[in-house]
């Protein structure tokens, strides 16, 4: 009978981490007006955006003075059509990382909240980290592409508050 408690609760406690989450800005950084020169701002063309969709990227290099922002710090950041920043981009693994198809294992598909917002099934990867510490797995779409990172630890629970859906 503990068998299967155990394993509801393991399922339970698994993060699904996308390559890109969006974190809200403190409401004094939100209220900045950046003015006309946000429109000469890149547009933010990553396939996973927040609602409306339409944001321009603001990139703030804590070693350039000359691009500081009170209360902003370094980052990447999401200005609205308004001219104001809304999110700061966290980037929990590159998005373009890769499994050599030769590494896969078995299909796997999202469990518990996040997997009913994605019913997709991803290849498996156990990825040996270049720096020498553990492995990580890494759910992959049909491209090789890794899409979530797999993690148990409580830690990562925040992540899931901030994750769109796709």
């Amino acid at each position: 009978m503990l068998g299967p408690v155990l394993l509801t609760l393991n399922n339970s406690s698994t993060v699904y981490v996308p390559a890109v989450t969006f974190a809200a800005v403190p409401q004094v950084v939100a209220q900045i007006e950046l003015g006309a020169a946000a429109a000469t701002l890149p547009p933010f063309a990553e396939g996973i955006k927040p609602e409306p969709r339409d944001f321009r990227i603001l990139k703030s290099d804590a070693a350039d003075q000359s691009q500081q922002i009170a209360g902003l710090g370094a980052g990447e950041f999401l200005v609205t059509p308004e001219n104001r920043i809304a999110y700061k981009i966290e980037r929990h693994f590159a998005p373009d990382l890769r499994a050599d198809p030769a590494q896969l294992g078995g299909s796997e598909k999202l469990v518990g909240v996040q997997g009913s917002g994605d019913q997709n099934s991803y290849r498996v990867w156990q990825r040996l980290d270049p720096a020498g510490g553990p492995a990580q797995k890494f759910l992959v779409n049909d491209q090789g592409v890794a899409t979530y990172l797999v993690d148990r630890a409580s830690t990562a629970r925040s992540v899931i508050d901030r994750t769109v859906p796709r």
